[in-house]
């Protein structure tokens, strides 16, 4: 059979060794990624991957080699070219990926879909005669080249399996497909760990005092004296630093005028922002890539007399403050719906989730932390809660703003409690049906460095279970 593996930056010699030893694979790789982890692992995955490129088992994705390519359509793929690059076309998601880096795309919009299509070239080019059956991704494509081939080997039959992040930080959970379909939920990891006592640990952590529960990436990081930090001339021997600096003022600016708590005491519900860009959003959500499309549908699900308060994500002022996805106007725009407040920065996310009705967001492990204080969760990107007993978690990308309503309604009224058995049994099978990553009792990655390191181990894992045919 063969498999094609996309491991993105979770590319690593143990990885690269299984791949190489067993028949009718291939790999997809970025130079970006692989020379992170030649800074990380030495030359050992560099010589691997140049062994597989010379028999032609490995293929850069990289824009200048796509660019590079000579197409010559193969009678397998020839009746099939037009129906990929239309699905490719119809994909938003594909052109907000392309943007993901630019900051002005001088060579407008039709260069981009001479671009799409020549990926889409590429693909069919290394396919050929070969059709693939199955391509497996480290976790979910996000660069607009990862995309588009992985969608064009989709479209031309593949069966893809891919790892998405869990509501427990240690586990990754294999899905199908690239889209959000309930199809995708029905994949059960056969080198799963049960970790016993990990979930009562984890929600004692989580149920404890927030400075031990706070993600590493929410942290500020320590303040480092650097004489460069305060050369004018060595900022404007940088001008992308320029821009960053310009773009986290007018951002934090417009935030300040916005946040502002509410002075009545009505009841009211929390929607945590996601930092963006980042793969939570683009591409897992979907449509609410546009995280105002989902405060706007629970703004209008709200009964009255219910606040809506949206959180800013931390990392926005902590990390490159990026305005393509802080638009002006951002938070105005939020403050126009009903009851609607923007949260002032200071207070502690258990500050804020304790006092809510409800805590709704894409797929933050706020949803967790509010699960395991007793507060009932909304989320809009269910495949990572499909484990969970549907009376702990509220899907609201499938639900319409009525049954919304009908069900926040419930909440208001008190009609909604989190029930102790039912969230652990939930972790327990979603434990069971993902990969642990997790090296000894880390529950919470104290780094990014961390949390790589347990996407890597998860990843392996799900990589030997690929080759034996187990999912």
């Amino acid at each position: 059979m063969t498999i094609y593996f996309y491991l993105g930056q979770n590319i690593n010699q143990d990885a690269v060794d299984k791949i190489q030893d067993s028949e009718d694979t291939f790999v997809l790789f970025e130079r970006i990624d692989v020379g992170i982890n030649l800074f990380l692992q030495g030359k050992h995955v560099v010589e691997k991957l140049n062994g597989l490129e010379r028999e032609g088992r490995a293929f850069s994705i990289d824009q200048d080699i796509i660019e590079s390519f000579q197409y010559r359509p193969c009678k397998f793929v020839r009746d099939q070219r037009e129906r990929i690059i239309s699905a490719i076309f119809d994909d938003y998601k594909v052109f907000l990926l392309r943007m993901r880096y630019k900051r002005f795309d001088a060579m407008g919009a039709f260069h981009g879909l001479c671009y799409f299509s020549d990926i889409v070239d590429y693909t069919l080019g290394l396919v050929g005669e070969n059709k693939p059956k199955l391509v497996f991704c480290g976790y979910t494509p996000h660069t607009v080249e990862a995309w588009v081939v992985v969608r064009t080997l989709e479209e031309l039959g593949a069966r893809i399996v891919r790892l998405i992040s869990s509501p427990l930080p240690w586990v990754s959970l294999p899905v199908q497909g690239l889209s959000n379909s309930t199809r995708s939920r029905n994949l059960v990891a056969k080198s799963s760990s049960e970790r016993s006592g990990g979930i009562d640990k984890y929600l004692a952590i989580l149920r404890g005092d927030y400075s031990l529960a706070i993600p590493y990436y929410e942290k500020k990081p320590p303040k480092r004296f650097n004489f460069q930090n305060f050369s004018g001339i060595a900022i404007l021997r940088q001008p992308k630093k320029i821009i960053k600096l310009l773009d986290q003022y007018l951002v934090k600016s417009e935030f300040k005028r916005s946040a502002k708590l509410p002075s009545n005491k009505r009841p009211y519900a929390v929607y945590f922002l996601h930092y963006q860009p980042e793969m939570n959003t683009l591409p897992e959500a979907d449509f609410y890539v546009d995280q105002f499309q989902a405060i706007k549908k629970i703004s209008d699900a709200l009964p009255h007399g219910i606040n809506l308060i949206i959180r800013e994500h931390p990392s926005t002022f902590t990390k490159h403050t990026d305005r393509r996805w802080r638009p002006a106007g951002f938070y105005r725009r939020l403050l126009t719906l009903p009851d609607a407040y923007i949260c002032p920065a200071g207070l502690s996310s258990f500050d804020v989730l304790d006092n809510a009705i409800f805590v709704a967001s894409i797929a933050g492990v706020c949803l967790t932390e509010a699960l395991a204080r007793g507060k009932p969760a909304v989320t809009f990107y269910m495949p990572r809660f499909a484990q969970f007993d549907e009376k702990l978690i509220i899907d609201a990308n499938t639900c319409s703003v009525s049954q919304l309503r009908e069900i926040f309604s419930k909440i208001a009224a008190g009609g909604w409690q989190i029930s102790e058995e039912r969230l652990k049994k939930s972790l327990y099978n979603l434990m069971c049906s993902g990969y642990d990553g997790a090296k000894g009792d880390a529950f919470i990655p104290q780094s990014g460095a961390q949390s790589h390191a347990n996407s890597i181990r998860s990843t392996n894992l799900a990589i030997q279970d690929i080759l034996d045919g187990l999912i």
